[in-house]
Formats: C-alpha cells, structure tokens, sequence
C-alpha cells in the first residue's frame, strides 16, 4: 500500500501557509506523497471571488515546483459539481487501488466532522490526521475525536505550527495594489499579475497603463 496525504481546499490561490502545513505533514509522517486537490465547487461555503479551475489549478502547480513528494490532483475538476470528500475518496479508490489515504484537516474541521455529507464513511475509506495549532487546543480535539466511537482510532490529532495567512486577506490586499510577495511564491505572485487575478478592473487597467 501507498501512503498518500489529501489536502484540499479552494486555493484561492495558494499560499505559503498551505505549503508550509503541506510540508510539515510529510516531515512529521513521513507520506510518501502529498496530494493537493482543488475543490471544484465548495459545498459548505460561498466562494466569492473564486478564480477559475484551471487558474487555480495552475496556481498549485507553479507553488509545489521542485517539491518531489507533493502533486496536484484535479479529481474533484474531473467530478464536477460540488465537492463532497466522500464522493473523491470513492473515485480515487478506484484510481489507486492501492493507496492508503489520509486526509489533512484544520482543527476548526475536525470539531465539525460529524456533519459532513456521509462522515462514517470517510473514516472507513480514509484516516484523518488534524492539526492543532496550539497545545491549549489539544484537550477539545481529543474529546471530539472520542465522540466518534469506534471510528475515533482512525482519527491522529497532532499539534502542527500553522502560519496564519488566509486567501482571503491575500485577494483583498490584491484588490487594493498591494504587494503580497511575502505570502506567496514569487512563481504564483507572477502569475496573478500576469493574468490580473482577484483585482479590480479599475486597478488592473491602472496596473496595465503603468507597466508598458
């Protein structure tokens, strides 16, 4: 069997703090790959400002460039509608027969679990590793993930420095010209401005006039 972490999201775009969890994850449990899926349509969130699939898509691959163990999976572009864990686990089951998946959660996900489309399932075709940021947060996680009864040994809480960076922030600052090179590889950075993503269209034309 194959080891292989799932981290998905929007990546709206891609940040340094996704990698720098992506990267901690293979560190600390040694994967032997890390899967990064694009959610195509979110099912539990307004995605407001959500740049195309194959923007998003690009964004990722121009991020993980030179990381050997990561790769970007368009599982859930190729399933189309919303994105539902469950319905990606089953199709990647049949694509990898023999991976042996483990998905990649905030804490924030872990205490809502049990309301996700079709939960038990997860946890029997995948285990869940979730990420407390601090030591103080551990004791709430542990409990919830005893809540989930005998499903609760596929559950591994583990305390991982996250950096707090949100996409959100990142499209705002975009939106009001400024520079957020320090959140971004510079690779990614480029290609926002190349194709004038997540601006205003008064700011991307100013942006236009001054650059040529």
């Amino acid at each position: 069997m194959r080891s292989i972490a799932l981290f998905g999201g929007t990546f709206n775009p891609v940040h340094y703090g996704h990698l720098h969890f992506a990267r901690a994850c293979l560190e600390r449990f040694l994967f032997e790959e890390l899967w990064l899926i694009p959610a195509c349509i979110p099912p539990h969130k307004v995605a407001e400002d959500l740049a195309s699939e194959r923007d998003r898509l690009e964004m990722l691959r121009l991020g993980i460039s030179g990381e050997s163990r990561m790769r970007v999976s368009d599982v859930e572009y190729r399933l189309g509608g919303k994105s539902y864990t469950i319905y990606t686990l089953e199709q990647l089951s049949r694509e990898e027969p023999d991976g042996e998946f483990t998905l990649l959660i905030g804490s924030d996900m872990l205490l809502s679990f049990d309301r996700w489309f079709r939960w038990e399932e997860i946890l029997q075709r995948a285990r869940l590793l979730a990420a407390a940021r601090m030591e103080r947060d551990l004791p709430l996680l542990q409990k919830k993930r005893d809540s989930f009864g005998s499903l609760a040994e596929r559950v591994t809480i583990a305390e991982i420095p996250v950096l707090p960076l949100s996409s959100t922030e990142i499209r705002e600052a975009i939106r009001a010209g400024k520079d957020c090179r320090p959140l971004l590889p510079d690779t990614v950075a480029d290609y926002i401005r190349e194709k004038g993503l997540y601006r205003k269209k008064e700011v991307f034309y100013a942006f236009i006039l001054t650059n040529h």
